[in-house]
């Protein structure tokens, strides 16, 4: 085929009638599908809701935070460093793992960076935070107390440091071997660190002095065996995922526990390596199970309610989740292996 000349065109200019009009478009778009490839339409992805195909969805997906297209905030002369000589990888972002909401900003620990970091994402942009006085080593877990000092976790050295929005300081070193999940709760704000090393959870006052170890493992029924994550609830009690026994524990403020339930099991309603837990403004508890790669949703008494997600990588699906936040009834997830940030919103009771 080919396209019609200008001599061809101007031969019919005085005669051109409405049927030589149509003959003529059609000879054009004829020519034009044969030379330009086929376009298919561009469909809208459905986002996910849950429960799944829901018109009354209790949760729904909101968007994800990729690691790979966020930048990092810097000088003009770093800028000029990093465009001659690249970045360095100490400061990729890669394997998320825990993290919190601070006003507007989300901190999170990675798996392969002995920092704190802190995300603008409305610039869709990274500042790191490390300590100078006792570095980083292998931080884990964080949590943010009302006044928005954020206190982080190190398994590795066996810190727990803090920042208050400027410097990272060490603030308590002595009575822990290895500290994993923390928390704040109560009037006093006082400072809950789960140590996975000898099965405890110990409690330290605001300015990091050691008051007592609520929970020893021990023989008795609830006795703790490896616990690793844990939050507060809107009523200052503390909620605790004591992993090994396939558990989520209830205390107070005091340390008297109030509920638990779980047990192991590779289906919804069971947990296989139970991670991250977090509450919603409805009190429901939130429990990240890192083998079965879904978030299960439970009431207080351990109803399940909802299971969100399976092993993949397209929205809504996890691959080796860890940590969880709910910030205004927004959920933040930890999609650890996908290297990224899973945001879902919570829009209404979740009921079976």
């Amino acid at each position: 085929m080919y396209l019609p000349t200008m001599r061809f065109v101007q031969k019919f200019h005085d005669s051109l009638d409405s049927t030589k009009i149509m003959k003529l478009i059609k000879t054009l778009i004829f020519c034009l599908l044969m030379v330009v490839p086929s376009i298919k339409p561009i469909v809208a992805e459905e986002l996910p809701v849950w429960p799944e195909g829901a018109v009354d969805a209790r949760i729904k997906f909101v968007r994800e935070i990729r690691l790979d297209d966020l930048k990092l905030e810097t000088s003009f002369l770093g800028k000029i460093g990093r465009i001659i000589g690249g970045s360095s990888e100490a400061e990729q972002l890669s394997l998320p793992f825990d993290l919190e909401m601070a006003g507007d900003k989300l901190f999170m620990v990675c798996q392969n960076l002995p920092a704190l970091v802190e995300i603008n994402i409305s610039k869709n942009s990274f500042k790191l935070h490390t300590c100078k006085e006792k570095p980083f080593e292998y931080p884990v877990s964080l949590c943010v107390s009302e006044n928005e000092i954020i206190y982080i976790t190190d398994s590795k050295n066996g810190t727990i440091y803090q920042f208050d929005g400027k410097t990272v300081k060490p603030l308590i070193s002595d009575s822990l071997v290895r500290p994993t999940g923390i928390a704040t709760a109560g009037e006093k704000n006082w400072i809950y660190v789960v140590d996975t090393g000898d099965h405890s959870l110990k409690i330290f006052d605001i300015n990091g002095i050691f008051i007592k170890q609520i929970i020893a493992g021990d023989s008795s029924e609830n006795a703790l065996h490896f616990p690793t994550f844990a939050t507060a609830d809107h009523d200052g009690n503390l909620i605790v995922n004591d992993a090994l026994n396939y558990k989520i524990r209830r205390y107070n403020s005091l340390g008297n526990i109030l509920s638990s339930f779980g047990e192991e099991g590779d289906s919804p309603g069971s947990f296989s390596r139970p991670k991250g837990i977090a509450v919603d403004s409805d009190g429901h508890i939130y429990v990240i199970d890192n083998m079965q790669d879904n978030l299960q949703v439970f009431d207080i008494d351990g109803r399940l309610l909802l299971v969100i997600g399976q092993r993949g990588r397209g929205l809504g699906e996890f691959w080796s989740p860890g940590g969880i936040e709910i910030n205004n009834d927004t959920i933040y997830i930890a999609d650890t292996f996908n290297d990224r940030i899973q945001v879902l919103a919570y829009v209404g009771e979740t009921e079976q």
